[in-house]
């Protein structure tokens, strides 16, 4: 027994998808106009915000520094931004905000303090998508601690004087946040600041 295919002809409603069409057309315009609204009214909030860390993180990579001020700079990979850090009318070095290649889960931003004589002064995280629990422990004073007074090249790995002790479980973290540090140290080396 065989069946006959039979083929039914949809016939399409104009005005039923005109109506429909227009419906789609304002929920999608009342919803961008919501999302523009709110992105007006928070952006001044998220950019003092952002401005406080960054102000927080100089404050933490030098901490000497009494006045911090912007200068020019040669554009260079990773570089974002760079601040001369004065104690009175004395530079003290450069906070040099860099965001390296990415960590496990996601770019890294960070703060770096370079003293006039090229030595880390300190380093902050600015922001960061890392692994709450592992990737997070890069994030911590004891881990960033032991880039302070360090020159040249630093790598990820044991023995010599430039090493970083990686964490465990955190390599790719550890590697992306002395990438930092190297961007930084190598920048103010070559003398990138105007």
């Amino acid at each position: 027994m065989s069946e006959t295919a039979t083929k039914t002809k949809v016939q399409f409603d104009g005005k039923y998808i005109a109506k429909l069409t227009i419906t789609l057309l304002a929920i999608t315009v009342v919803t961008s106009f919501l999302l523009s609204l709110v992105y007006t009214v928070t952006k001044p909030t998220i950019d003092a915000l952002n401005e406080q860390t960054r102000q927080e993180s100089m404050l933490a990579v030098m901490a000497d520094a009494t006045e911090f001020s912007e200068v020019q700079f040669t554009e260079t990979t990773g570089v974002i931004g760079v601040n001369a850090a004065y104690n009175g009318t004395d530079l003290l070095g450069y906070c040099v905000q860099v965001e390296p290649t990415s960590g496990f889960g996601g770019a890294i931003s960070m703060m770096v303090g370079v003293s006039t004589d090229g030595a880390v002064t300190g380093v902050s995280i600015l922001s960061h998508e890392e692994t709450a629990g592992l990737g997070t422990k890069a994030m911590t004073e004891e881990f960033l601690g032991q880039y302070v007074g360090r020159t040249g090249t630093l790598t990820v790995k044991t023995g010599a004087d430039t090493d970083i002790q990686h964490i465990t479980g955190a390599t790719v973290t550890s590697s992306a946040v002395t990438d930092g540090v190297n961007i930084a140290l190598a920048f103010i080396a070559e003398g990138g600041v105007n």
